[in-house]
């Protein structure tokens, strides 16, 4: 038996789609209250999501192959952005996972191109004046 491997193996790194959202973790967030917690899944509940959708953290080695030249919008519902960030099991979100009791302290930017969440953070972006 040889050492060396029959079927060459190639990486690719994907390439997400023109419009797409990150939602970020600084890390510094505390646990969810009791309240927080409820008024989260109030609201994730309200948005009647279904499915799942991949996710990538821009701040890993693969999350910044990915993300070259593209300008994502950023989520300002801090709701959603912790509703999100608090489901994700590496680098999937189904919309069905509970809250997590407290995420890992590491800050991310986890970003997705699905375009369920895409037209969600367009709808709860606040206009700037001119």
């Amino acid at each position: 038996m040889r050492g060396a491997p029959r079927t060459t193996v190639h990486i690719s790194v994907p390439k997400l789609r023109d419009t797409w959202v990150v939602f970020p973790v600084t890390g510094t967030e505390k646990p969810l209250s009791a309240a927080a917690r409820r008024a989260c899944e109030e609201f994730w509940q309200s948005l009647d999501l279904h499915g799942a959708v991949m996710v990538i953290d821009l701040l890993s080695p693969l999350g910044e192959k990915a993300a070259v030249r593209l300008t994502p919008i950023v989520c300002e519902d801090r709701q959603l952005t912790l509703n999100i960030a608090h489901r994700i099991r590496d680098g999937f979100l189904h919309t069905r996972f509970p809250l997590l009791q407290k995420l890992d302290g590491e800050p991310h930017h986890w970003a997705t191109d699905d375009p369920r969440l895409v037209e969600l953070v367009n709808t709860t972006r606040k206009e700037t004046p001119l």
